[in-house]
């Protein structure tokens, strides 16, 4: 049985507030962010966050991809680990990496919807130098 210990939404309690409480209070456990098909989880090992996965991302690039969720349900469960291990970094720089991460990845949606698309080139090299 999972022992969930904290449960709501990011419009209440924002992530960096989320990722401070659990570093404060030194507890072990996965944080987890839904949000579409993907839910990013985020382990912590006595307060220390030690591996994060959203989606095909790991490390701070799936910390990131979960500070882009601004309305998105989560929920904290306690004593649950991973064996895997892609953060090295303070969880102060953390937060601030994800944090800045977001930010950048929401301006380039608004001119890049999907990065499925593949540009290509108008035009000739002659005409206009690369």
């Amino acid at each position: 049985m999972l022992a969930v210990q904290l449960e709501g939404s990011l419009d209440i309690f924002p992530l960096r507030e989320l990722i401070e409480m659990v570093t404060y209070s030194s507890v072990t456990g996965v944080l987890e962010v839904y949000a579409d098909e993907h839910i990013g989880r985020l382990f912590f090992s006595d307060g220390r966050p030690y591996h994060a996965v959203a989606g095909d991302l790991t490390g701070v690039d799936a910390v990131g991809r979960m500070f882009e969720q601004q309305h998105a349900p989560f929920r904290f469960v306690a004593d649950q680990v991973d064996s895997q291990a892609t953060l090295w970094i303070d969880p102060w720089d953390l937060i601030d990496r994800g944090e800045d991460l977001a930010a950048k990845w929401i301006y380039i949606h608004q001119h890049v919807p999907t990065v499925d698309h593949i540009p290509h080139l108008v035009g000739t090299l002659t005409q206009s130098p690369v």
